[in-house]
């Protein structure tokens, strides 16, 4: 069996049923039903096959997202006790097109088990050829397998965070939690900035076999992931379905994705910005805030400059760490190569890869990405991260939940220049316009302000700005206070701008919307 061929017919598959060498693994699993996969499997299964559960098998007690990846150590011994070894050939199915399979598809190919496919169709495809099921279940010897110490070609979220907007970001979710209209399981609804919904149906035909090879060329195509100008990187909600796509891809014979293992549940329960709609949305600039599940409210540190730079810093270095383990792999270079090339031992290099060295000079830096056939490029430009405090978040927030679910929005949009500081507290995008919101919870200086706002509406090239108040003593002073130049800036009817976002339309142009005071309304979920 050649490496690039990730699938098995069903054809293929009942001829080599009795093979000594054979594996076949009942990988069914349902989302939130615990124990349903192994009762679908006693129920009936393929004969020979031995059930591996998402939950009990191919996951790590705890780690970033939902399920995240187990100690490699502890997966190949926990395999090699299932029977599986370095001889055997392995056929992963389920009964949901594959996004199950495909993970211990993965996962083992990731550590460098090759002979590993998934069942075309599954066991549906199987039981209309005719084939039958069995309940017995055979007891396999433990076996002897040799696996990689590390998962190859994977992207943390520190590392995809510092990447975001030079990459291809495929979400293998479906469409309606993609865009935020519904979210079941995560605190919060939406997707990771900058990614394009690929979900996994999109891969199979009708009858639920993988589509040909072509044709995943064509889709993945269209999903701008063909080509080698940029790094495709594959996520879905937990790290499992998006294993789907790197099968496909692997199909269709394209370069293999990275795999974000924590998806967007490890990104979400770190704070990090979110977008809604279908638009992917731009790379936010930074994250200043801390988003929490609903029942929680929105929460804001004020951070040092100090402590700033070196969050900055880690990101940075986990970032060259990554890139430099997957040159380092391309180029079939050992650890131990790569470290007596510079004078570092091999732990030593390995913990740069992984990130784990808080103080690594750029010089070391430099000299490891050199030996792998890289160059290390490092630009500063000027800070500008707003602080947020509690209010002007609650205010952001309250905001949002107004807007009609067809539209998009991002929170902390930077300016389209490299390098400017300055940046939007939401941008929400209809069909063919983009509006910016600006928040501010103590107007002083209207003047100042006005000429902020409109310096920002020219250089971003925004359709419309609201400025978005609460309504407080201070603010009934400010406007109260404020002369022609802030009507003249924002002249058109606040609450006939906010009902036409309620609706699902551009709000017509620049419009100061009043939000009454938090503890008089009560907020509908969503977004948030």
């Amino acid at each position: 069996m050649q490496p690039d061929q990730p699938l098995i017919s069903v054809a293929e598959l009942a001829r080599r049923l009795d093979e000594p060498t054979l594996r076949v693994v009942d990988c069914r699993w349902y989302l939130g039903r615990p124990g349903a996969g192994r009762a679908a499997y006693d129920a009936g299964h393929l004969p020979g096959a031995i059930h591996l559960d998402i939950d009990t098998d191919l996951v790590a007690a705890d780690g970033p997202g939902r399920h995240p990846l187990p100690d490699p150590g502890v997966f190949a011994t926990r395999m090699a006790g299932a029977g599986i070894g370095d001889e055997h050939l392995v056929v992963a199915y389920d009964d949901l097109g594959g996004w199950v399979a495909a993970r211990l598809w993965w996962m083992l190919d990731s550590l460098g088990h090759r002979d590993v496919q998934v069942l075309d169709g599954g066991i549906g495809s199987w039981m209309a050829a005719g084939h039958p099921l069995t309940t017995e279940v055979l007891a396999r010897p433990a076996a002897r397998l040799s696996l990689a110490s590390a998962w190859a070609r994977t992207i943390d979220r520190d590392a995809l965070r510092a990447r975001l907007g030079s990459l291809r970001l495929l979400d293998a979710r479906a469409g309606p939690r993609f865009r935020g209209e519904t979210e079941p399981i995560d605190a919060v609804a939406g997707h990771i900035p900058t990614a394009v919904n690929a979900p996994t149906e999109g891969n199979l035909a009708p009858g639920g076999s993988f589509l040909s090879a072509t044709d995943l060329r064509e889709r993945f195509r269209s999903l701008g992931a063909l080509g080698a100008d940029q790094d495709v990187v594959t996520s879905c909600g937990s790290g499992v379905s998006a294993c789907h796509n790197a099968l496909a891809m692997r199909a269709a014979g394209l370069p293999d994705p990275f795999l974000y293992p924590g998806s967007y549940s490890d990104w979400t329960q770190n704070g990090l910005a979110v977008v809604n709609g279908l638009d992917p949305g731009d790379p936010p600039r930074y994250v200043a805030a801390t988003w929490l599940p609903a029942s929680s409210g929105l929460m804001a540190t004020r951070q040092r400059p100090v402590d700033a730079g070196t969050e900055r810093g880690r990101s940075l270095t986990v970032a060259a760490g990554s890139d430099l383990r997957n040159a380092r792999r391309d180029r079939d270079l050992s650890l131990k190569e790569v470290g007596a090339a510079v004078g570092l031992s091999e732990s030593q290099v390995s913990r740069v890869e992984r990130g784990l060295v808080d103080h690594v000079s750029v010089l070391d830096l430099a000299r490891l990405h050199a030996v792998v056939g890289q160059q290390l490029s490092v630009k500063s430009y000027p800070g500008g991260s707003p602080i947020r405090d509690a209010p002007h978040l609650e205010l952001i927030t309250d905001f949002c939940t107004f807007l009609h679910a067809s539209l998009g929005w991002t929170t902390e949009v930077p300016m389209p220049r490299e390098g400017d500081p300055r940046a939007w507290d939401v941008v929400v995008r209809g069909d063919q316009w983009r509006a910016a919101i600006e928040a501010e919870t103590g107007p002083k200086d209207s003047q100042g302000l006005v000429r902020r706002v409109l310096l920002k509406q020219r250089d971003s090239g925004m359709d419309s700005v609201i400025l978005l108040l609460r309504s407080t003593v201070q603010t009934r002073r400010f406007l109260q206070g404020a002369g022609a130049h802030l009507r003249s800036a924002f002249p058109n009817d606040g609450a006939i701008a906010l009902a036409r976002l309620q609706a699902g339309n551009d709000p017509g142009g620049n419009a100061i919307i009043v939000l009454p005071p938090r503890h008089r309304r009560s907020l509908r979920g969503g977004n948030s």
